[in-house]
């Protein structure tokens, strides 16, 4: 193999790896939304025997989360233009949601309850 040879094909290597490199990081780094960050959500019942309560919540990339420490589980997400849909379970209490955010700030519906009790109304929200 020549000298030549030998530099391109070292050249070219490096060119590879490079590439592979910058690839692979950014099929890993995910896209932030303007909405990610820690949220306070007041939730309002209108009807039934649900009370009043706030529950905070995180979101990355997109994904709703439940940010607090006793056990809830929580999932859902965000569109892009602020749209949020939001499901709620703990014990035997499950809740779905849905509405919009924009800004710091949101609004939308809920329902939920459990086998013995059904509830609905309003929450809003505002970023930590």
């Amino acid at each position: 193999m020549t000298h030549f040879k030998r530099i391109l094909s070292r050249r070219a290597r490096a060119a590879i790896l490079a590439t592979a490199a910058v690839l692979g990081a950014a099929a890993t780094t995910q896209a932030s939304t303007p909405y990610d960050g820690n949220w306070n959500v007041v939730i309002r019942a209108s009807n039934g025997e649900c009370k009043t309560s706030s529950i905070p919540l995180r979101i990355h990339n997109g994904s709703v989360a439940y940010n607090g420490y006793i056990p809830v589980n929580v999932s859902g997400s965000v569109g892009g233009s602020g749209s949020v849909t939001v499901n709620v379970r703990s014990g035997g209490q499950s809740a779905s949601g849905s509405g919009t955010l924009s800004g710091n700030s949101g609004s939308g519906t809920w329902s939920g309850g459990s086998s013995a009790n059904s509830c609905s109304g309003t929450w809003s929200a505002r970023k930590s």
